[in-house]
């Protein structure tokens, strides 16, 4: 009984390590990793914390098939503390397509509260990045790519912001095909 289960076992081996005849010298071809080419746009929001609207751009940039640089600048409209803001963003493709999260820098220049004066003279300074955004999946082939981005901006680690922006961007150049179609 023990040898025929011995016999069995090694019966499956030598069967299961053999390639079968059609698996012999045949490669599963691998599908490009797809990536869409870098876009610029336009991107409107309103900062809840300074009760602000912003007008600013842009520029987004594909460095893996998940993953794009957003490079982008606002304007902060109205008030005694208009200001601007520059950001450099790292996004990733979240599990749902055509959602992102992202983090990264930012450079702001507006009124931040001295303590001991109890002034607010502009300065610019360096803070952190937050943020998820919802855009158009990859495989919708539009030319426009809409978009929109709830951010949070932590500067100094006293000064808080939150944003949200809308907006659309364009392609330089043509998308590739999508794998999937």
């Amino acid at each position: 009984m023990r040898g025929a289960s011995c016999g069995t076992v090694l019966l499956f081996l030598l069967l299961g390590s053999a390639p079968l005849q059609g698996q012999r010298g045949r490669m599963v071809p691998r599908l490009p990793a797809w990536r869409p080419p870098p876009s610029v746009g336009v991107r409107g929001g309103h900062d809840f914390d300074s009760e602000q609207f912003a007008l600013g751009v842009q520029v987004r940039l594909p460095v893996a098939p998940l993953a794009e640089v957003l490079l982008s600048g606002d304007y902060y409209l109205g008030g005694d503390t208009a200001a601007w803001q520059l950001n450099l963003d790292l996004a990733a493709g979240a599990m749902v397509p055509g959602v992102y999260v992202g983090a990264g820098a930012a450079l702001a220049r507006r009124a931040f509260l001295v303590a001991d004066t109890h002034t607010f003279p502009k300065r610019t300074k360096l803070g952190l990045n937050l943020f998820v955004g919802a855009t158009l999946p990859p495989f919708i082939p539009l030319p426009v790519r809409p978009f929109a981005e709830a951010r949070w901006t932590q500067v100094s680690g006293f000064d808080r912001q939150f944003v949200v922006v809308a907006g659309a961007s364009v392609y330089l150049g043509r998308p590739p095909p999508h794998p999937t179609r």
